[in-house]
């Protein structure tokens, strides 16, 4: 059985009109570890990409067995002048690696180290209620459903980064990652070029050529 939010977001793949059909998208299993939530990784992804955005994933553990998945939204319509790379925080409950063992953020040493970088020009820091802000303008003149299957605590908290130019991003990238406390790095240049559907499926936001879109 679906998950309500699952029940949402497939509603709102079908309101927007996708063209490939979400009865052919079959639910993808986390390890054995974690078999009690199931997610379905290619239906948010098409849901994603037919509401122009990127996607931050992360599983919340419920009292039940039924999985809820938590989809933290950033938009890719990336223009010349906005932040290059985010920066997102581990969130209680994470899943990913990298926030074992249910690790806190250290937000000043985040931002320290980020600042010492230096391919790095500037450093922004955004919270929960910002992003979600930022995500509801992504879905200004949509047909809603989406929205309605997100709230402001799926959203991460974030740091973005202003890029010097001609300086080595995926470096920075790979040191941000590194940090306690970091989730996910995503290169919202990069990411922007592969948004398209198709991309986004059969790619999970790494492309064929060497340019790496998120870390790790």
């Amino acid at each position: 059985m679906n998950s309500p939010m699952e029940d949402r977001l497939r509603d709102a793949l079908v309101s927007a009109g996708a063209t490939v059909e979400p009865e052919t998208l079959t639910p993808l299993r986390t390890p054995d570890r974690h078999r009690r939530f199931r997610v379905d990784l290619r239906l948010v992804a098409v849901a994603a990409a037919v509401a122009g955005v990127a996607m931050f994933l992360m599983l919340r553990p419920t009292h039940h067995d039924a999985p809820v998945l938590a989809a933290g939204m950033v938009p890719v319509n990336w223009s010349e002048g906005e932040p290059e790379i985010s920066v997102f925080l581990c969130k209680p409950d994470s899943p990913f690696p990298a926030c074992a063992d249910d690790v806190r953020p250290d937000r000043g040493a985040i931002e320290q180290a980020l600042r010492a970088r230096p391919e790095v020009k500037s450093v922004v820091y955004e919270d929960q209620q910002v992003n979600y802000e930022r995500f509801r303008q992504s879905q200004v003149g949509r047909d809603g459903k989406l929205l309605q299957a997100v709230t402001v605590d799926d959203m991460p908290d974030a740091f973005r980064l202003r890029m010097r130019q001609g300086t080595d991003w995926s470096a920075a990238m790979a040191a941000a990652s590194e940090l306690d406390g970091v989730s996910r790095v995503i290169n919202q240049v990069c990411a922007a070029k592969r948004a398209e559907l198709f991309e986004i499926i059969k790619e999970k936001i790494f492309g064929p050529d060497d340019e790496v879109c998120m870390t790790p």
